[in-house]
């Protein structure tokens, strides 16, 4: 459940410092609190580099928008199998209703994460790292006070509305900053072959600093009251 969670945490916005909004903030955060669902094929993965950024399995030569063609089904199929809404409170807190992978129960998470505005079309989101790493074996310690230091300071998460429509999205900076991270949770999925999980881990973050542009977005829409 905790994996769970930290995909829901990174891909829903499935990532400064704290500090008070000020008015404009109370303005944009209205905006935001409520519950929102999950569309039909709500991720979206940009990435873009030059020509000769590839990643080799075997001899498979793999461009970084030939990796985003194969990633974004299978985020798309854990994102709609493991996540029905998330409900941004007003005391900034972020709630997700979820279902564990061959379970029929969709259950609540709370307090995996918290969230604060950051002017327009910006939040903070801080995930509590020790609930999120708890599960997870093997993690290099290193790696994971580095993990919390940034969790600790906030992850910008970028957002576009339209209606009743809103995409999250991590930007190019964010992702780069999360790239230690992103190979830890990827090698947690269970859709992921184990052959590859090793390759993703050695290859990625080189991948994506050499990239030019990175986002990862997930696109929700505003349940009616």
């Amino acid at each position: 459940m905790k994996k769970s969670l930290m995909y829901c945490c990174l891909f829903v916005c499935a990532m400064g410092i704290f500090s008070g909004c000020n008015k404009d903030d109370d303005k944009n955060q209205s905006e935001l609190v409520g519950k929102w669902n999950v569309k039909e094929m709500p991720m979206d993965i940009v990435w873009e580099a030059p020509d000769n950024v590839v990643i080799e399995a075997g001899p498979i030569k793999l461009t970084v928008k030939q990796l985003a063609a194969m990633m974004t089904p299978t985020l798309n199929e854990l994102v709609q199998a493991g996540l029905k809404d998330v409900t941004f409170t007003a005391d900034e807190k972020i709630e997700a209703t979820y279902k564990k992978k061959d379970s029929n129960e969709w259950m609540t998470a709370k307090d995996y994460a918290k969230y604060n505005v950051k002017g327009e079309n910006k939040i903070m989101l801080h995930p509590d790292a020790d609930k999120v790493f708890a599960e997870m074996k093997g993690v290099d310690p290193n790696t994971l006070v580095a993990a919390k230091a940034l969790f600790l300071a906030g992850i910008p998460v970028y957002y576009t509305q339209n209606g009743s429509s809103i995409r999250f999205y991590l930007d190019t900076k964010t992702v780069k900053a999360l790239k230690n991270v992103l190979p830890i949770l990827l090698a947690s999925v269970k859709n992921i072959p184990d052959s590859v999980k090793p390759l993703l881990a050695k290859k990625l973050p080189d991948l994506l600093e050499k990239s030019t542009k990175v986002e990862i977005g997930l696109t929700m829409t505003k349940a009616a009251n």
